[in-house]
């Protein structure tokens, strides 16, 4: 009920982001929650809401692994042990630089969630720990039963309106069509703030 209050009355994507993680805070376990947006082929995400220690990741935008373009769709999209899980399933991604800095910086675990819009999954929600196996399948009902991939469909709406805004105009934003003025808006408004 907190969360479905802030997202009816927050209209500030980072005030809201804050608040509905400050909310999990209470329910489960994580060191970092981000929250990310897919390519329109899912080949590639890029972290649009972040909060944890900072890692000093190299790219903006981060390859999806091989094997992995659906498994945002799947019912197990956890993790309790990153490194392990990955050695197996896609090796290659662990020499990625990102992986190397993200492992170092104490990723152990994770459990995402997708977000949908129209029926497609545009991206995902990921908390984070540092502590092997604390997630599990009831990490993920959790997640599912505080509404979270609705919650966060209205941060995804406030950044897709900033960023036809900032980076387009409205009569470009119309002309170039709405997926296109999200991905390269959300890219737009991500420089302006590093």
């Amino acid at each position: 009920q907190r969360i479905a209050h802030l997202v009816a009355t927050v209209s500030d994507h980072d005030k809201l982001y804050d608040g509905i993680v400050d909310i999990l805070k209470g329910f489960v376990d994580f060191d970092w929650a981000n929250l990310f947006v897919y390519s329109p082929n899912r080949d590639f995400s890029r972290i649009v809401c972040t909060r944890g220690p900072e890692i000093p990741f190299v790219s903006r935008w981060f390859a999806t692994p091989a094997g992995y373009l659906n498994w945002l769709g799947e019912p197990n999209t956890w993790m309790d042990d990153f490194q392990g899980v990955m050695s197996q399933t896609s090796p290659e991604y662990l020499e990625r630089t990102d992986t190397k800095t993200a492992i170092a910086a104490g990723m152990r675990a994770l459990v995402c969630l997708p977000i949908r819009a129209g029926g497609r999954i545009i991206g995902g929600f990921c908390l984070i720990s540092k502590q092997k196996g604390i997630y599990d399948a009831g990490s993920r009902a959790l997640l599912e039963k505080l509404n979270l991939e609705q919650a966060f469909l209205r941060p995804f709406d406030l950044l897709q309106t900033l960023g036809r805004e900032f980076v387009h105009g409205p009569e470009i934003g119309r002309a170039l069509g709405r997926e296109k003025v999200w991905y390269s808006g959300v890219a737009g408004l991500l420089k302006t703030k590093s």
